[in-house]
């Protein structure tokens, strides 16, 4: 009974919480000058976060593009083991990464980069090797071919950085590349989607708060 009695208490206790929002909800939708405050107040940090969404910014993506063993034969006529691994490093971003530093385990016995940007390098008190680009603008890349024909791995990178930035690690593979015909129809069925959904969230808004009027008008 004890039991019973509790359940019963316990859906009557939702049962006044839902009529009680259900009445606060009535009184803020029968209140023009609330809707005027909400939608005055809730417009400017919409704006607000759409601009500091769209806001250039770098975005730095590194990862490994190729990795692969030779087995090249010495000059003595000895088969050998040459390691290849290039990595890149790009910036997905619309704004430039100032003071980038490129940070690998330790380094490789040969090394070249292409494009061939202006690069200091350091080797840290723990052995890391640290590559210093002052400057990879949006949309730029920079790849890194290691090489060893020495046993054992190449090393890899550990972490990317750049004034106000991190990288993220990524895995790049093959991408076919559409024509322009093809990556514009494409473009115009997104824009039509976006479109759609704008307008169906601003009747699913209008009907939220002023009842069926705006449905109705379909």
């Amino acid at each position: 009974m004890g039991q019973t009695h509790d359940s019963k208490c316990g859906g009557y206790f939702f049962m006044d919480q839902a009529f009680s929002l259900a009445h606060v909800w009535s009184r803020f939708t029968s209140s023009d000058t609330l809707i005027a405050a909400v939608i005055t107040v809730a417009i400017p940090v919409l704006i607000a976060l759409v601009r500091n969404w769209l806001a250039p910014r770098s975005r730095l993506r590194y990862g490994t593009v190729t990795n692969m063993v030779m087995l090249p034969t010495r000059p003595d006529g000895t088969p050998g083991s040459l390691r290849v691994q290039r990595v890149r490093v790009f910036n997905s971003g619309k704004k430039s990464a100032e003071q980038l530093e490129i940070i690998f385990n330790w380094k490789p016995p040969h090394i070249e980069q292409y494009p061939h940007l202006v690069t200091t390098e350091q080797i840290s008190a723990d052995g890391r090797y640290i590559l210093r680009i002052e400057r990879l603008n949006g949309g730029e890349s920079v790849d890194f071919s290691l090489a060893s024909d020495l046993p054992g791995d190449l090393p890899a990178i550990i972490y990317v950085r750049a004034n106000g930035a991190k990288g993220k690690p990524v895995q790049f593979r093959e991408q076919i590349w559409f024509s322009l015909p093809i990556r514009a129809l494409v473009a115009v069925i997104m824009f039509a989607g976006v479109f759609a959904l704008i307008y169906c969230l601003v009747l699913l808004f209008g009907w939220l708060l002023f009842g069926r009027a705006p449905l109705n008008n379909l």
